[in-house]
């Protein structure tokens, strides 16, 4: 009888442990996630200017945990996948992305980080290759126009990216 009783005691504290271990990443300030800005235009764009400042979040706080990135595009109607390059700006979570597709075709981006949960963050571009963006109140630069962004909770599937691939831009 008494080692029944052990046996149920450690059967619960082992599922209270499993409980507690699964409720983590949500106590602790919810998955990963991201926010993404017009960049810095204070000088004349160029060829090598970043097209979108990337901000990615961990518990709400910016983190340094790695960003995956690439580009995903129909070009006369066949899929291409481009692997981005990120460049950090020297601010803990914050990295510039210059512009490393073509501009014929359809293309979105995708944005993916790994920190007590993945999340995917997919950023669809206009007909020129290019961010849309709402403009910024005042001083602020513009943010990704909410319409052309979405977030998922994992890995995006190619039907969510041939999805945004086909979505029209709302104006």
């Amino acid at each position: 009888m008494r080692s029944r009783s052990r046996s149920v005691r450690l059967i619960t504290a082992l599922a209270l442990c499993t409980l507690l271990a699964a409720s983590l990443p949500t106590w602790a300030g919810g998955p990963p996630s991201f926010a993404f800005k017009a960049p810095d235009v204070s000088s004349k764009r160029t060829a090598s200017s970043p097209v979108l400042e990337v901000h990615a979040f961990s518990c709400h706080v910016p983190t340094d945990a790695a960003v995956m990135a690439y580009a995903e595009g129909k070009v006369n109607g066949e899929r291409r996948t481009i692997p981005l390059k990120l460049e950090s700006t020297g601010k803990k979570g914050v990295y510039n992305l210059g512009r490393q597709w073509p501009a014929e075709g359809s293309w979105a981006l995708v944005f993916s980080i790994d920190r007590g949960g993945q999340t995917t963050a997919l950023v669809k571009l206009d007909d020129r290759g290019e961010p849309v963006f709402d403009p910024g109140a005042g001083t602020e630069r513009g943010e990704v126009r909410a319409s052309t962004f979405r977030s998922i909770s994992g890995a995006a599937t190619s039907k969510d990216i041939d999805a945004l691939l086909m979505a029209k831009l709302s104006k």
